[in-house]
């Protein structure tokens, strides 16, 4: 299950063969379409002893945004100049003809302006609506808010602004006319001051050009080319807007829902990608990549602790007393009784156990929804026990319940047990001169015993996830 409020990266999956996986994902983007696209390809059968897993980590979630383009900074700053520029003459002297396509071309240079300004805000709202934020004022700008809200309603109310903003602005009128007669203009002047300047005349010569002039008009038509360049940029700014109209006035009312399955075949790995398209954009982004492996085997291998109710028992001769004080023997030495100690629970440290997954006690869904997986296993191994006077390795033999990398063992522990042999019981007093040690012998016991271990990461079993 994918949170997409709280993208975290998908864990590598584990089944077994013809299991049936399942990928959902919550709290899908309003402005987004999800696909998943398998990609799979034959394995070799695992080598459970030999074959370490190799954990794959999906990519942190992209942010998904909508599609926008926007107007270029630096030839908006390259604007501002030119209006600068503008404002003053040419030359000391310059002609009338010159200052009213200078003062032309700083009205066009003000309209763009005030359009570029209205376009740059819009962007930025259309910036904050993709982080799922609102717009604050910041003097003569506007910024985005700091506490991101990805609830449905929020986002609806805050595109449904930003979509009245996007609609007026992607149909601001711009000079294109105004500004394709002042090309026309200095595309003219370019061709009479180049006859000109090759010593040619000019006939007819309705702007009365003379080659004093023609260093004025040459800073007009760089001027004129920054106008163009604007122009351009606002225009693309506005088709790019109108696009992104479309798709807010397109925004689901609900969120829609977001699940795949496959049952997949043994032994083949691959991925299922999670990938996202954002219209107007054809093309997609991937959102997440999920592994899945059945090349797998039934059988886990994991190692832990087991506590047994098996009690480790061990004799002694102890000093014998009575009310308080020792009994002496006539030579003033302590005599002894025999004494027994239990030691409950033992403990197995380390238990090591191979495990067989029952794929008939493996196929039910609820299963499934568990973190990393839960299942029925049969179980046996060996443990160290520690707790006993003579330290062995005892047997462990059960059913398992398992809990993603975690299994929980209840089984039978097959142990020594130490008694007292030739009719010496507890209790019994041999003077100051006992028997040590005193003669025992061991039998082989069945007690319960829990056992609680983890997967060791090997190439099998059902380490698998949701």
């Amino acid at each position: 299950m994918i949170d997409r409020n709280k993208p975290v990266s998908p864990v590598s999956l584990g089944v077994p063969p013809r299991t049936t996986v399942y990928v959902e994902v919550i709290n899908p983007r309003l402005n987004e379409t999800l696909q998943f696209v398998p990609s799979f390809s034959k394995v070799m059968p695992p080598d459970v002893l030999g074959t370490a897993i190799q954990t794959a980590v999906a990519n942190p979630l992209p942010s998904l945004l909508l599609s926008v383009k926007t107007s270029s900074s630096s030839r908006f700053e390259a604007l501002e100049s030119v209006m600068e520029a503008l404002k003053n003459p040419i030359t000391p002297q310059e002609p009338q003809r010159v200052k009213d396509l200078r003062e032309q071309q700083q009205k066009v240079a003000t309209d763009l302006a005030d359009v570029a300004k209205k376009i740059s805000q819009t962007n930025t709202e259309l910036s904050c609506l993709q982080a799922y934020e609102g717009t604050v004022q910041n003097g003569a700008n506007i910024a985005c808010v700091s506490s991101p809200s990805t609830d449905k309603t929020a986002f609806l109310e805050l595109a449904q602004g930003v979509t009245k903003d996007v609609t007026q602005n992607a149909m601001l009128k711009v000079p294109v006319g105004h500004v394709a007669v002042l090309d026309g203009i200095l595309s003219d002047v370019a061709k009479g001051c180049t006859t000109l300047q090759e010593g040619g005349t000019l006939n007819p010569n309705p702007m009365g050009l003379s080659s004093a002039d023609c260093e004025s008009y040459l800073k007009l038509s760089y001027y004129q080319k920054r106008l163009d360049d604007t122009l351009s940029d606002i225009l693309a700014a506005q088709k790019a807007l109108q696009a992104s109209a479309l798709v807010l006035a397109n925004l689901p009312d609900s969120l829609p829902s977001y699940t795949y399955c496959m049952t997949l075949p043994k032994n083949v790995s691959g991925t299922i990608n999670v990938v996202t398209q954002i219209p107007p954009l054809t093309t997609t982004t991937t959102v997440a990549s999920i592994p899945v492996s059945t090349g797998v085997s039934h059988w886990l291998v994991s190692t832990g602790v087991a506590f047994s109710f098996a009690g480790a028992n061990s004799y002694s001769n102890a000093p014998l007393f009575k009310n308080g004080h020792p009994v002496l023997d006539s030579s003033g030495k302590n005599e002894t009784i025999v004494t027994q100690s239990t030691t409950r629970p033992t403990v197995l440290a380390p238990a090591v156990m191979g495990h067989y997954m029952m794929p008939w006690l493996n196929r039910w869904t609820w299963e499934s929804s568990c973190p990393r997986h839960c299942g029925f296993l049969l179980s046996g191994g060996v443990g160290a026990n520690l707790t006993a006077s003579q330290k062995s390795a005892d047997f462990l033999g059960g059913a398992s319940f398992q809990i993603g990398s975690v299994l929980i063992t209840p089984a039978a522990h097959v142990t020594w047990d130490v008694r007292l042999t030739q009719g010496i019981t507890i209790g019994e007093q041999f003077g100051s001169n006992p028997p040590s040690p005193l003669p025992t012998k061991r039998s082989l016991v069945t007690k319960f015993a829990i056992g609680i271990s983890y997967v060791l990461p090997f190439g099998g079993g059902s380490t698998s996830s949701k």
